[in-house]
């Protein structure tokens, strides 16, 4: 059988929001990306406690050979639903438990016939069953995490309605070719992604200049990238991406010009578009050096 490859970078939003991975095969991918970073796994190896000072978190670690302790500079606590990490670093685990247990299966029915209205099955010697379909609601961001929207300095009186949230994966153009916003953070860095060209002289040269200084000294922590948007309209004329994909910082394509009735001509009674930028740099990303 001939496998035929699904090209997705020309729609607006990625239509995968699950995608049925064996846990097996997962778990290969991930280790795989994480000896590309040049990280490693440590199996057989328990959390005993974790104490935190101002500079780091000192971490009691039992191994197969004993116990030992580590220091980093942060701790994820994405261990599981009954995350060690979490718990001993007082971090809150708010929601309800349901009543509902349900198993996932492959199951092979050569004879099964679908009945009329393609929602039951009909399975001889067992009878009807019940086919379980997926529908997209509103309720699905805030199952799937993305309806999160973190606490970010603003820098102004009316913050961009993306900032704190994770970041839309566009389909853009780079003058390296296309990609996705999904593809930018791969490399575990944050992005500084400059979407102005295009929308006003005035805005792109702020972003410019901005991106410039703030690339300054952060070569190691972040990138900046210039990219047309193909989603029209662009929702932002510049975002500053977190590594975890949510945005520390937004100029919207209003804010262009800086209000100016003039194309080009600067208006000092508007809002600076670039208002917040430094500030988000400064909380989220270490100073230049």
């Amino acid at each position: 059988m001939s496998q035929q490859e699904l090209d997705f970078s020309r729609l607006g939003s990625s239509p995968l929001h699950i995608m049925a991975i064996p846990q097996r095969r997962l778990e290969e991918l991930l280790g795989e990306r994480l000896r590309e970073l040049g990280g490693t796994v440590r199996r057989g190896h328990e959390l005993a406690g974790l104490v935190q000072d101002e500079d780091a978190v000192a971490l009691d670690v039992r191994g197969p050979d004993g116990d030992y302790r580590l220091r980093a500079g942060y701790v994820v606590g994405c261990d599981g639903a009954h995350s060690q990490v979490r718990k001993r670093a007082g971090i809150g685990f708010p929601g309800v438990t349901s009543t509902e247990a349900s198993r996932i299966g492959r199951v092979i029915l050569p004879t099964a016939k679908i009945a009329r209205g393609g929602r039951e099955v009909k399975v001889p010697g067992i009878g009807r069953l019940k086919l379980m379909t997926q529908v997209r609601t509103p309720g699905g961001e805030l199952m799937e995490g993305s309806d999160v929207r973190y606490p970010m300095p603003s820098g102004s009186a009316q913050p961009h309605p993306l900032l704190g949230r994770l970041a839309p994966d566009l389909p853009l153009e780079t003058a390296g070719g296309g990609t996705r916003v999904a593809e930018l953070m791969r490399a575990a860095q944050g992005v500084l992604l400059d979407l102005s060209p295009g929308l006003s002289p005035g805005l792109a040269r702020d972003c410019a200049v901005a991106a410039a200084e703030a690339a300054s000294g952060r070569a190691s922590l972040m990138r900046v990238v210039a990219a047309r948007t193909l989603a029209q309209p662009a929702p932002a004329a510049a975002l500053l991406i977190r590594p975890d994909g949510y945005v520390a910082w937004a100029a919207g394509p209003g804010a262009s010009d800086h209000g100016a009735p003039n194309p080009g001509a600067p208006n000092p009674g508007a809002p600076d578009p670039i208002a917040g930028l430094n500030e988000a740099l400064s909380t989220w990303f270490s100073p230049a050096e």
